[in-house]
């Protein structure tokens, strides 16, 4: 695997931060021209390329501390619920992933791919977050960090589909009812 494969795969992403190994001028230089070299995003297909040859790559070299397998994170949502959210919370974030499916549902095919990767990403953790609660993660700190994220780049007039007004209104639904 190559310095320019790894970062580009990593940039295609869009991450907010990356974390690179630079303890030498060698792989400072070489993260610079990858990071230079990245023109556009990289094709389905490549990436399912390089997925593939990182697989083989990491064959025998142990447990990767930051990434668990994938039957590690699936195996969680099969696990009996830690911690229940709260109300408005649970009722809220129930609305609001009723709400986007049915957004999806009715205007997909106008979406860019951009705006369907953004709003996944903006919602991701939220079924988790549902029977795994955190409280140091409640309504605001959803708002501020996930959802207000997409709104910014998607939400463009009064009309458009806002995460955040529909949490809200899911917040609305669920003190109106006494929860």
């Amino acid at each position: 695997m190559t310095v320019e494969e790894c970062l580009h795969y990593t940039l295609t992403l869009d991450p907010d931060v990356a974390l690179l190994g630079m303890s030498f001028p060698n792989e400072q230089d070489a993260a610079f021209a990858a990071a230079l070299s990245f023109i556009k995003p990289l094709t389905e297909l490549r990436m399912e390329q390089i997925r593939d040859r990182a697989f083989v790559a990491m064959q025998g070299k142990g447990k990767c501390w930051w990434n668990p397998p994938q039957t590690t994170i699936r195996a969680r949502y099969l696990l009996p619920p830690k911690s229940l959210a709260p109300e408005p919370y649970m009722t809220a974030v129930a609305y609001l992933l009723y709400e986007v499916s049915l957004f999806l549902r009715s205007y997909h095919a106008q979406l860019e791919e951009r705006q369907l990767f953004d709003l996944a990403d903006a919602i991701h953790n939220l079924p988790m977050s549902l029977v795994a609660y955190n409280p140091e993660c409640d309504i605001h700190f959803v708002q501020d960090l996930f959802l207000s994220r997409y709104d910014s780049k998607w939400v463009r007039s009064k009309g458009d589909f806002s995460l955040v007004t529909t949490l809200n209104e899911g917040i609305l639904r669920a003190t109106s009812r006494g929860n």
